[in-house]
């Protein structure tokens, strides 16, 4: 009966030691476990770590184009041909006009090219019984290289190529005239063409938000240089001939054009 209960006893005193080892088999199995989450997700936290510290080298487009809008800003003198235009037509000439520029540029690799049209019409009618018109034209290219080009800032050097083109046009006030003062007094019609280089720089600065129209970024720019004539004399012409004289158009020291443009990259 004794070798009973001692048997007994061990099986009831071995039961608690056994469940201690299952409930630290379990124990050690889940800090296992979650050993290895945590290693795992320090290793997600090491690579997401590795591609911020080695991230994708940022692309340079390829080409970049747009229109722009601007104005032309430059003094011309024509009193030299007072004397044979009079003064109410030389007055007109002279006039602070300020052609709206609009055309197109592009860059590649640094290289910029530009091309540009600008006209202004201007009218007078208080000349007696004379009616005055002009119109003025500007054919435009432009060349370039983008020293500096970040993310804000362009800064280049810059050539301009300009042709002026003035056309000045005198006729009667009145609809009918008789033939006989028609030939006294004929009408005046005129093409007066300058060709200029403008050297100097080119500063815009870019943005990325607030554009009017759908475009990768937008720029506001300056240009600005000194005027240098291709030729001393301008050429004149009327409608059938070509016409040779002495006078000379002076132009100012400075030029200067403020511009918009709006541009879009390819890659």
């Amino acid at each position: 009966m004794r070798h009973i209960y001692l048997l007994v006893f061990l099986l009831l005193s071995s039961t608690p030691l056994f469940s201690k080892n299952t409930l630290h088999d379990s124990v050690w199995t889940e800090q296992q476990q979650r050993k290895l989450t945590s290693v795992f997700q320090q290793s997600e936290y090491n690579d997401t770590v590795w591609v911020e510290r080695h991230p994708e080298r940022r692309r340079t487009p390829k080409f970049e184009f747009g229109p722009y809008f601007g104005v032309d800003l430059i003094s011309n003198n024509f009193n030299e041909f007072q004397t044979t235009l009079n003064s109410y037509n030389t007055e007109i000439l002279n006039r602070s006009n300020t052609p709206l520029l609009w055309g197109i540029s592009g860059n590649f690799k640094h290289y910029t090219l530009g091309l540009q049209f600008g006209s202004v019409n201007q009218e007078e009618n208080n000349h007696d019984s004379i009616k005055i018109k002009l119109n003025k034209t500007i054919y435009g290219i432009n060349f370039g290289y983008n020293l500096i080009d970040n993310k804000h800032w362009v800064i280049s050097p810059l050539i301009s190529l300009k042709w002026y083109r003035y056309r000045l046009l005198n006729s009667s006030k009145n609809e009918e005239i008789p033939l006989t003062d028609y030939l006294e007094n004929r009408e005046l019609d005129i093409r007066i063409n300058q060709a200029i280089c403008i050297t100097g720089i080119n500063i815009a600065y870019k943005s990325y938000k607030y554009s009017f129209f759908p475009c990768d970024f937008w720029t506001v720019g300056l240009q600005g240089g000194y005027p240098f004539k291709f030729h001393d004399k301008p050429l004149v012409f009327s409608k059938e001939n070509r016409l040779t004289s002495d006078y000379k158009i002076d132009y100012g020291k400075y030029y200067l054009t403020f511009y918009v443009s709006f541009n879009f990259q390819t890659w």
